[in-house]
């Protein structure tokens, strides 16, 4: 009997190891099972948390996106308007400096035919003149004194378009 004892007493031993071992392997699956599972859910929920803060911060950049689109493009039309009112500016100056030009140029241009009419007026003076020369003298000294009242006449309009040009 003491040898069934024993026996008993070893098979008891190597029962409850191997229960020990079984529900060791047991509990540790349980356990294992458990902890991926509270894992996943953690994962989950960190996705679902991670997911809102993309989506708020790309809510954010796109608000952000749009204020500075609405800044350029406010700036945008600012610089046109500046860039209008600029070539405006210029396109008045140019055009009083051409009307300036302009009228400076018609007057050079009607002086030089009054000139030009003077000048004939003293070439048939001087073809006067040079036929009277050989007829008499008091002839010729008419003629002297025409060209000369012509020469101040001329000095007179140059004096006045002068006066007028300043």
């Amino acid at each position: 009997m003491d040898n069934t004892n024993e026996l008993l007493t070893q098979i008891r031993v190597i029962i409850r190891e191997e229960v020990k071992k079984i529900v060791k392997e047991e509990v540790r699956q349980v356990v294992k099972e458990e902890v991926r599972q509270v894992v996943k859910e953690e994962v989950d929920k960190l996705r679902v948390e991670l997911k809102q803060v993309i989506e708020e911060k790309v809510t954010e950049l796109r608000e952000e996106v749009k204020k500075l689109n609405e800044k350029m493009y406010t700036m945008e039309q600012r610089l046109k308007e500046e860039i209008c009112a600029t070539e405006q500016r210029l396109t008045q100056r140019i055009d009083s400096v051409e009307e300036k030009f302009d009228k400076k140029t018609d007057n050079i241009q009607k002086d030089i035919r009054h000139i030009k009419l003077k000048l004939d007026a003293v070439y048939e003076k001087v073809a006067e003149h040079e036929e009277y020369k050989g007829k008499n003298e008091v002839r010729y000294d008419k003629l002297n004194r025409d060209v000369n009242d012509l020469k101040i006449f001329v000095r007179e309009n140059e004096d006045d378009d002068n006066l007028k040009g300043e």
